[in-house]
């Protein structure tokens, strides 16, 4: 069977152009974490600047595990153990309830 692009037509690579190679990986690591302030697009701007040749979506695919790493870290909470006796809990709740026959909020 003769492809219509002949041998060459099965061949799939991708451009050259539109990889990141070490430099521009360390360039993305540090303009999100520092200029960029953990938005992409001033990341891809900056490479575009510097002459690479590279997509949005590229340059979101790099940073998308150092943001999410971020995203856990600022929503990561710190657990301590007090002794017992220290400490009090109090689980409030709120309830209606029926005084002389009009409905009521309480706290409790």
């Amino acid at each position: 069977m003769l492809l219509l692009g002949g041998p060459d037509a099965e061949k799939k690579e991708r451009p050259g152009a539109r990889r990141f190679d070490a430099e521009a990986r360390n360039l993305v690591a540090e303009r999100y974490v520092g200029q960029a302030d953990g938005k992409a697009l001033v990341v891809f701007d900056t490479l575009q600047a510097r002459g690479y040749e590279v997509s949005l979506r590229n340059v979101q695919r790099v940073v998308e595990a150092r943001q999410h790493e971020l995203i856990a870290w600022h929503v990561a909470t710190v657990r301590y153990e007090i002794a017992s006796g220290a400490q009090m809990q109090v689980d409030f709740g709120q309830r209606f309830v029926r005084i002389d026959l009009v409905k009521s909020q309480i706290v409790v």
